[in-house]
């Protein structure tokens, strides 16, 4: 009965366990009975003794949770939002508040001018210091020496609130910039008609075949060019320019860099670039380049402009590339010139191929894209590309394109090598120069009518989009007089991107070799 099978005995008692165990219970229960009381009197403030009587006051510790839920409850009805509480900070006067809007007022001002080009160079003031205190000052455009000479031409038209002006592109220098960039040798004669190109790093037989074909048609104008410093022309290069008439040559100092921002010697056509000594201060100290790196190709454009103020309202000027360029005919004898006398002037663009689309080219279509967006590229890939490396126009309405494709880099800060065929397209298929009609007609300054000529029927035949055939199966070149023709069999004065066509490739390094000797004697 004692409930144990056969001769075992029961377990022995293991009492140090258990007492063990209690022990334990017991310390656990004191730990949980002095966090109760610390939280308490963390919460109420209480002593310790009050403490223990509210612990064992149930009645008493319940009325006072009503009483904090009832007191948070009035707290809650206080709470404003966020726009209420703007609403009554507005309310408040405050020189603070009062003189933060007035500065976001006037800011709103000058950005709306910004977004007309004006006002691109100016400093502004981050805090409102007064009614006294202007928060920013955007100067007129000053013009410089050279400007001058164009200035009684173009007085009255500047009288015209109407028209449309771009900011010159010495603005950004700041107030009374101006460009002292002055030539290396040669002299501008401002009454005649002038040829700008860039030509920086070429070979002496780039140079001949340049100038040689153009003044073999007669031409007498200037050709004013860029080079690279004096010391790294190539051989033969210096020697040459200086023995041609009516040659301006600026070697123009560059800082340049690498695209991952290592600076490096000298410019390349990948670099990205700083002008030196283009603008400076009344006094004639230079001012340092206001505007960020950018490819050689699009700081061109502000040589240009700088050239351009050198002639006269109605001189004819063509801008145009240099490495693959000859001349056939002279090239203003057949485009159309405005009257003496006149105050607006004609600007001709050129296409590169009808039959071929912004869409149609990548690499036009990635410079629109970098520049503008999509939306833009959208809206204008259906048109003919339009070459930016070849562009007629008179004094006075080259001037203004010119501020123009330098204000496109301003406000797009594109850097791609190639977007200033871009920003060209950008400029006309948007209207920046023309009215929306489609005549060509401008409310530009200087600008009477923009002309986009189709490939092959203008004064220059571009001929880089021409490719899937050789120009004589187009019908556009003559072997037995090694001539290339417009549409219409007549020989185009200008011809550009010759170097396209593998025959007329070999043609012209022939050339180049005859004529190096024909100048060496």
């Amino acid at each position: 009965s004692s409930g144990f099978i056969g001769n075992k005995k029961p377990p022995p008692q293991n009492t140090g366990s258990r007492f063990k165990f209690f022990l334990c219970v017991f310390l656990l229960l004191g730990c949980m009975q002095g966090a109760v009381y610390w939280l308490h009197f963390t919460i109420y403030g209480s002593t310790s003794s009050d403490a223990v009587q509210h612990d064992s006051s149930s009645g008493n510790l319940n009325q006072e949770k009503k009483q904090l839920r009832t007191s948070a409850l009035q707290n809650k009805e206080k709470i404003r939002s966020s726009a209420e509480a703007t609403a009554a900070m507005i309310r408040v006067n405050s020189d603070y508040v009062d003189g933060e809007k007035r500065l976001k007022a006037e800011l709103s001002k000058l950005e709306a001018l910004q977004k007309k080009g004006k006002c691109l160079g100016v400093q502004v003031s981050t805090k409102w210091m007064g009614e006294n205190v202007p928060v920013w000052k955007c100067p007129e455009a000053e013009q410089d020496i050279s400007t001058a000479k164009t200035a009684l031409a173009q007085g009255d038209l500047n009288d015209d609130s109407s028209s449309i002006t771009f900011q010159s592109p010495a603005g950004l220098a700041g107030s009374g910039a101006k460009v002292i960039l002055e030539p290396t040798f040669g002299t501008h004669r401002s009454n005649v008609d002038a040829v700008l190109t860039f030509a920086q790093g070429y070979n002496l037989q780039n140079y001949i075949l340049f100038i040689e074909s153009l003044q073999n048609t007669g031409y007498e104008g200037d050709i004013v060019l860029s080079i690279a410093s004096l010391s790294t022309l190539k051989p033969g290069v210096e020697e040459y320019l200086r023995s041609k008439k009516n040659v301006v040559v600026y070697a123009v100092k560059w800082t340049c860099f690498k695209r991952s921002g290592e600076p490096i010697p000298r410019p390349t056509a990948e670099a990205l670039c700083l002008i030196n000594d283009m603008f400076g201060k009344e006094n004639g100290d230079p001012i340092e380049d206001p505007r960020d790196r950018r490819p050689l190709a699009t700081a061109r454009y502000e040589l240009y402009w700088a050239w351009s103020l050198r002639y006269n309202p109605l001189s004819a000027l063509l801008l145009i590339d240099f490495r693959d360029t000859y001349y056939q005919l002279h090239p203003f004898e057949q485009i159309e010139r405005s009257a003496k006398g006149s105050k607006d002037g004609l600007l001709m663009f050129f296409e590169e191929n009808a039959d071929k689309t912004i869409s149609d080219s990548s690499f036009n279509s990635a410079w629109i894209r970098r520049a503008y967006g999509q939306e833009v590229f959208n809206a204008i890939k259906s048109k003919p590309v339009i070459c930016s490396g070849t562009t007629i126009g008179e004094q006075i309405a080259i001037e203004p394109y010119l501020r123009s494709m330098v204000l496109q880099f301003d406000k797009t800060r594109c850097i791609a090598k190639g977007c200033d065929q871009g920003f060209h397209n950008y400029i006309h298929y948007t209207h920046q120069l023309t009215n929306e009609n489609g005549n060509g007609s401008s409310s530009v300054k200087g600008v009477r009518e923009v002309k986009a000529y189709k490939q092959g029927k203008g004064v220059v035949n571009n001929l880089c989009l021409m490719r899937e055939k050789t120009l004589k199966e187009w019908g556009l070149y003559k072997s037995e007089t090694q001539t290339v023709l417009s549409w219409d069999g007549n020989v185009s004065p200008i011809v550009h991107q010759y170097d396209r066509d593998a025959e007329l490739n070999l043609v012209m390094k022939e050339r180049m070799k005859t004529l190096e000797k024909e100048w060496r004697g």
